[in-house]
């Protein structure tokens, strides 16, 4: 195991990036600090999953789920685009988590004819 594993929250950032990529950061910036060499992408997935339109689409209990999940992959794949030892499906598989839940109270809410009284889903439909 490298030192950067050893990092306190590095092994979930390196998963998504890569140690190569992490060590590139390390080496341009002189920035030591795992977590702010991971900002960026920390900071677009939360747009992306902000995003009205896209967090519309992706948990429409209506739309397949295979072509809901191409949606997450494809923009998450811009965001985190496999960068040598990086595996974006697991910036994929996180970000589909979220959008499985937030889906099942879409349709728990049109199934039962109630407002989604979700706080986190309720925080992202309004920001």
């Amino acid at each position: 195991m490298s030192d950067l594993t050893r990092l306190p929250g590095a092994v979930p950032s390196l998963a998504i990036i890569g140690v190569d990529e992490i060590q590139r950061r390390r080496t341009e910036t002189r920035i030591h600090h795992t977590p702010a060499l991971t900002y960026p992408e920390q900071v677009r997935i939360a747009r992306m999953i902000t995003r009205r339109r896209f967090l519309h689409a992706v948990t429409d209990p209506d739309v397949d789920g295979v072509h809901r999940r191409v949606l997450v992959t494809n923009e998450v794949a811009k965001i985190v685009p496999g960068y040598g030892q990086g595996e974006t499906w697991r910036a994929v598989n996180r970000v589909w988590t979220v959008v499985a839940r937030l889906t099942t109270l879409r349709r728990n809410a049109r199934i039962y004819d109630t407002p989604i009284r979700d706080t986190h889903y309720n925080i992202l439909r309004l920001i």
